[in-house]
């Protein structure tokens, strides 16, 4: 059965500097969440906190309305990963996974099936008699992740979980855990600084600095509508403009970043006052030529080759200077000192708070 996880205004803090200000936080029983942000901004301390392994100073985490700062850490039907999965050299990969139930006293009759299935699920039954430096990187962490899900866990806090494997496995691993985590329903809590690891896995995402959750949302809106400039930098936007107010269409705005317009949908929070911060991708800027209504004339300044596409640094004839992203199809890029007309794609824009 999943369970609905909930966090009320928790907070700690170490010699007086925040690692966590009063976050509150509501997971959807069965949901999988990514606490994503830089080193130091409070998502491991969040995470060690369901857990157990540290004491809040203040608020509260409940799991279906119970109680989990009244229980010490073995009580909290948690199970934690690490990011060096911590398997014991000296046991086999079913003495590892079995070590929890074990720890717990369940009777070897009932452990025993337990253990089968949760190698199962993680598909490493062929690997029960080999040792820890026997495994490769992703077998390791396959067997880390069924020694947390042999308890069956109300909760499963993932700390980092893939930051031991290449590119590639991790991608690989990342799918496999989503499907699996999907399969049982399980409530399931991701700590990550990599942003596609959280795009991938994720149903929700909360973007988290100095301590308090910027934003929350789904992978989509994180993405395409970020609310704060933190957000938008973190997420990758590669354009922060200051723009100004020019008119209405409807309910979206159009904004006018020096001779550059766009129209756009309307921040995800209020902005009662100042100058707007607009947030364009460099996909969001579209290169062509020089007389297309409605561009602005740019010089082409610096030209990066990135494979399928060109990342272009651009410095328009007044003042802005911007990055733009353009499929290269097979063709050389542009060359540095060309003229080009540019426009911005309001649709890939947004407004968002300083």
């Amino acid at each position: 059965m999943s369970r609905r996880l909930e966090i009320d205004d928790l907070a700690k803090s170490y010699a007086g500097v925040d690692a966590i200000a009063g976050v509150t936080l509501a997971v959807p029983a069965g949901a999988l969440i990514t606490l994503l942000g830089p080193s130091g901004c409070g998502k491991t301390t969040l995470m060690r906190s369901i857990a157990g392994f540290v004491v809040p100073d203040r608020g509260r985490i409940r799991v279906d309305g119970k109680d989990l700062l009244a229980l010490p850490p073995e009580k909290r039907s948690t199970a934690m990963l690490f990011q060096n999965y911590s398997l014991f050299p000296h046991m086999t990969v079913a003495a590892n996974v079995g070590f929890g139930l074990r720890m717990q006293r369940v009777p070897r009759t009932e452990a025993e099936p337990r253990i089968a299935e949760a190698l199962r699920l993680t598909r490493i039954t062929e690997l029960s008699a080999r040792y820890p430096a026997q495994l490769s990187g992703g077998q390791q962490q396959r067997v880390a992740l069924a020694r947390a899900l042999v308890t069956r866990p109300d909760i499963l806090l993932l700390d980092e979980p893939f930051g031991a494997l290449d590119q590639t496995l991790r991608e690989q691993v990342q799918i496999e855990l989503r499907k699996l985590q999907q399969s049982l329903g399980i409530t399931t809590l991701v700590v990550t600084h990599d942003q596609l690891e959280a795009l991938t896995l994720s149903d929700l995402i909360a973007v988290m600095n100095a301590g308090r959750i910027e934003q929350l949302g789904p992978p989509i809106e994180i993405y395409d509508r970020p609310a704060t400039a933190f957000v938008a930098r973190f997420m990758g936007v590669e354009n922060l403009l200051t723009a100004k107010l020019v008119g209405r269409d409807g309910d979206r705005l159009r904004v006018a970043v020096g001779a550059l317009e766009a129209t756009v949908a309307p921040p995800v929070a209020p902005i009662y006052q100042g100058p707007l911060t607009l947030a364009a991708r460099a996909d969001a800027v579209r290169i062509g030529a020089v007389d297309v209504p409605g561009a602005v004339g740019a010089r082409i300044a610096f030209a990066s080759n990135r494979g399928a596409s060109a990342l272009y640094e651009l410095a328009t004839d007044d003042g802005q200077v911007l990055q733009a992203a353009e499929e290269r199809r097979g063709g050389a890029l542009r060359a540095p000192g060309t003229r080009v007309g540019i426009t911005l794609a309001g649709e890939s824009c947004s407004i968002v708070k300083a």
